[in-house]
C-alpha cells in the first residue's frame, strides 16, 4: 500500500483534511528523495480464507497527531497555551509541543483489535475553556470534575475505541469488565474524542468512565439535541444510547505516551 494510494482512499472516504496532510507528506518525500519511489504504508494482513476484499490501511501516528493538532489550532487552543505570543510564534510553538519521541510511538501489540483509535489529548487547557472554544454546552461545572484515572499534564497520546463496546452496560458494569491493562477514560479524553472523531457521537453518548462529578455521577458528552453538551448521570444508570469510554494503560505517566510539550 503506497502513500499516494492511501491519499486516494482517504479522499474516497470523505476524509479530505487527512488526505491533504497525506498529500503534503508525499510531496515532501518526493522533493527530499527523488531517487526513491512512493512510501510504503503498513497494512493489516488478511487472514487466509476470509472474504474481506482488501486490507485495512492504518494511518501513521505522525498523520494522526498532525490532524488532531491542526484541529486544536483551528479551535484556538494555541492562544490559551501561549497568550503572550503573536499568532505566528504561538502556532509554531504549539505544533512543536506535539513532537513525537525520537523513538516513535507504536500501538502496543496487545491493543490491536481492542484499542484501535489513536487520540491526541492536550490537558493544559482546562475543560471549561476547551468547551467554550469548541461551543460545547456545559450542564455541569466541569471545573469541579474529579478523575479516577490520572493523566499527564502535558500533551499525550492514548489508544481507545468508539465507546460502542460497553453499550448498554452501566458504567459500573463496564468497569467490572475492564481487562488488566484497561482503565476508564477521564472527561478530558472524552472531549478530545468528540473534537477529533465527532462521527462517534452520532448515535450514542459517551460516558467518561474515568471521571466523577459529585461523588457517584459520571460526566458524559452527547449530541442528541443536535448540539454537543456535557452533563453527568449516575454510574449505575442503564441506557442503550450510552457507552462507557476506556483506553489502554500499558505505560507509566498515566498510561499514555507523553509528548514534548
Amino acid at each position: 500500500m503506497s502513500l499516494r494510494f492511501s491519499e486516494r482512499e482517504l479522499r474516497r472516504l470523505g476524509d479530505k483534511d487527512l488526505a491533504q496532510i497525506q498529500h503534503g507528506l508525499h510531496a515532501a518525500f518526493k522533493e527530499r528523495h527523488p531517487e526513491l519511489g512512493d512510501i510504503a504504508l503498513p497494512v493489516r494482513p488478511q487472514k487466509k480464507n476470509t472474504k474481506q476484499p482488501e486490507s485495512i490501511v492504518i494511518p501513521s501516528m505522525e498523520l494522526v497527531v498532525s490532524k488532531h493538532v491542526e484541529r486544536y489550532i483551528g479551535l484556538g487552543f494555541y492562544r490559551e497555551v501561549y497568550p503572550n505570543l503573536d499568532d505566528e510564534e504561538a502556532t509554531a510553538r504549539y505544533r512543536e509541543d506535539f513532537a513525537l519521541p525520537v523513538s516513535g510511538v507504536e500501538q502496543p501489540e496487545a491493543h490491536r483489535g481492542r484499542f484501535d483509535v489513536y487520540l491526541v489529548v492536550d490537558p493544559r487547557i482546562n475543560l471549561p475553556r476547551q468547551h467554550k472554544r469548541a461551543k460545547i454546552a456545559e450542564y455541569i461545572d466541569t471545573g469541579k470534575i474529579t478523575n479516577l484515572t490520572q493523566f499527564p499534564r502535558r500533551p499525550y497520546v492514548v489508544f481507545t475505541h468508539d465507546a460502542n463496546r460497553y453499550r448498554p452496560h452501566t458504567v459500573d458494569q463496564a468497569i467490572a469488565k475492564f481487562a488488566g491493562d484497561e482503565v476508564g477514560s477521564p472527561q478530558v479524553e472524552v472531549t478530545a474524542l468528540y473534537l477529533n472523531y465527532p462521527q462517534f457521537f452520532r448515535d450514542h453518548g459517551v460516558d467518561a468512565a474515568g471521571s466523577r462529578y459529585k461523588s457517584d455521577n459520571v460526566p458524559y458528552l452527547n449530541t442528541f439535541n443536535g448540539k454537543p453538551k456535557v452533563d453527568a448521570n449516575w454510574s449505575g444508570n442503564v441506557n442503550q444510547y450510552w457507552g462507557a469510554l476506556s483506553r489502554g494503560n500499558v505505560l507509566k505517566r498515566g498510561g499514555a505516551f507523553q509528548l514534548k510539550g
